[in-house]
């Protein structure tokens, strides 16, 4: 894969590689007549807000780049360029930049995309993407086929949002705005349920669940690489995700800490985040800041997590953690908070790794214990493996029109 794709800017209605409008129109054209010489939806546009290292950014960059090997014409559409996960864009895929986070100005300059380019489907992901875009949809009187993915437990996000106001506003908004969609995708069982109770029970007939595609075979290969990472003869628990309340990685270092006082072990956790000092913090305070690395984001986390012990996901909620299923197709033993929504589906209630309540510092401290102790010996590999990116995307392919 490549960094390479050529990336249009929105904001100035040039493009950001320096091309002229000209030839802008003329790749338009070229669009155009491309969507109209097939029976099947040419064109795919997928909307998030950026390239950052979230969850369900990685996610549509591997349905991007997937859709782009079956032949289609795809852009990823982002607020803003800049990210981590541009390097992982397949250079079949080209990059459209709004250039705001301001959302008046996103809904028009969507809109001005879906009018110049005619794409045939559109694919959105996270709720404030997803009103963005059904908003957009409106405003252009766009034909295009309009598939909203929601990748997290929503009710349970809500409920956990400090600010009054969103907490306030988005169940309306979606309530609005969701039903301008053609396909509603929930990434779990439970993510779906989480949908239901905000948007009402007569949506749930509109609703598809469709796993998260995971590229299993490109997680191989990135795992295998030597990253230079430090082989401590101690055992590494590792954790991989942003640094923000949602992944309670507090509660993972206090049982850290517990573990540590009685045998030798070291922590990594990899992803940044707000909540980086008030960890950093924490660690210090509890005598372990010392054994707990925090490098940052890191590109490639598979190798990191082939050389560890234990994979632990400590979140008070999801939507279906593709980090989790990463990791066993890493091999590595696996730990999750049974919060709402997705790890109860992926290990099937236990079956391939331990569940333990969210929040229990000594439920989790036990469960690590055991793991170092080598008595998770599930294959991992063989449950990944139900996750395969052919499956995924032919589910979304058969929801085009």
């Amino acid at each position: 894969m490549s960094g390479s794709a050529s990336a249009y800017d929105f904001r100035h209605g040039k493009s950001a590689s320096r091309k002229t409008d000209a030839s802008q129109e003329s790749r338009a054209s070229v669009r155009r007549e491309q969507t109209l010489s097939s029976h099947d939806p040419a064109h795919i546009s997928l909307f998030v807000p950026s390239l950052g290292g979230g969850g369900a950014e990685r996610v549509m960059v591997t349905l991007a780049n997937a859709l782009a090997e079956r032949h289609f014409l795809v852009d990823f559409v982002v607020w803003t360029e800049s990210g981590p996960l541009r390097s992982l864009l397949s250079e079949k895929v080209d990059v459209v930049v709004l250039g705001t986070y301001n959302p008046v100005r996103l809904v028009f300059g969507l809109a001005r995309f879906l009018k110049t380019y005619k794409p045939q489907v559109v694919i959105s992901a996270l709720f404030v993407g997803n009103i963005v875009a059904a908003l957009a949809k409106a405003a252009s009187r766009s034909r295009a086929h309009l598939i909203l993915t929601e990748h997290v437990a929503i009710g349970t996000y809500l409920r956990n949002e400090p600010r009054r106001l969103r907490r306030l506003c988005v169940p309306p908004l979606m309530r609005l705005t969701y039903v301008l969609a053609q396909n509603i995708v929930a990434v779990s069982r439970g993510a779906a349920q989480s949908l239901v109770s905000v948007l009402g029970k007569n949506t749930s007939k509109r609703i598809t669940v469709i796993y998260n595609p995971i590229d299993l075979a490109r997680i191989d290969a990135m795992a295998a690489a030597d990253d230079k990472i430090d082989s401590s003869s101690v055992p590494t628990i590792i954790n991989v995700g942003r640094l923000v309340d949602q992944k309670d990685q507090q509660t993972l270092i206090r049982a850290f800490a517990k573990l540590r006082s009685r045998r030798p072990c070291r922590l990594v956790i990899l992803g940044e985040g707000e909540k980086r000092s008030t960890l950093a913090a924490l660690a210090e305070r509890l005598g372990v800041g010392s054994d707990v690395l925090m490098p940052g984001f890191i590109s490639n986390p598979y190798s990191w997590i082939r050389k560890s012990a234990v994979f632990v996901l400590s979140s008070k909620f999801e939507g279906l953690p593709t980090v989790l299923i990463e990791a066993m197709q890493c091999g590595a033993p696996v730990i999750s908070a049974d919060c709402p929504s997705g790890p109860a589906e992926i290990l099937e209630h236990g079956q391939w790794g331990k569940l333990f309540v969210p929040g229990d510092v000594d439920a989790l401290a036990c469960a690590i214990d055991e793991a170092l102790d080598g008595k998770l010996v599930a294959d991992v590999r063989q449950r990944a493996a139900d996750f395969s990116i052919d499956t995924a995307v032919s589910q979304y392919v058969a929801l085009f029109p």
